[in-house]
């Protein structure tokens, strides 16, 4: 894989060589482009820019079911990709407190800001939850809890994991 950008343009560019029978592991904070970089090596995501190779050929010339018989994903995550922002995803943890139908007040949108500002995702809070990393995934459903009004968190909750 040389000069690899994810589809998000965000970040530098990833050059990495994985040897048939290796094991590779990416590690980094959450946010960093670990799973877009996954996903664009098994062809979820395009690249921005780079290539990714495959015994010198680059797997968007391969047709997909060429491809999947050489690379193989098992995501962190399922069933998850619907269009809404993280403030919205945040925002459905107070269905509990509503009757149907009723819409949003200002005690609803107080406790989501600060479920978010408590795990410091208060600057993503417009950004579509689909554009999120798998662990900036994982870390947003904290507040999603939070914004439920919950009192008791579980042990080790820390407020950057």
């Amino acid at each position: 894989m040389g000069g690899v950008r994810g589809p998000y343009g965000r970040g530098g560019r990833a050059h990495l060589v994985a040897a048939e029978g290796e094991i590779t592991g990416l590690v980094g904070p959450n946010g960093s482009g670990k799973s877009t970089l996954l996903r664009t090596v098994y062809r979820h995501l395009r690249p921005a820019a780079g290539r990714v190779l495959l015994a010198g050929t680059d797997l968007r010339e391969l047709s997909p079911a060429r491809s999947v018989r050489h690379v193989a994903a098992l995501p962190q995550e399922r069933g998850s990709d619907f269009e809404l922002t993280v403030r919205e995803v945040v925002a459905m943890g107070r269905t509990p407190y509503k009757r149907a139908f009723a819409g949003e007040d200002a005690t609803d949108r107080d406790v989501v800001a600060r479920a978010l500002a408590d795990v410091g995702m208060d600057g993503q809070a417009g950004r579509r939850f689909t554009a999120l990393s798998g662990g900036e995934r994982q870390l947003e459903w904290i507040p999603a809890v939070l914004g439920r009004g919950t009192p008791h968190l579980p042990a080790g909750y820390d407020r950057r994991l």
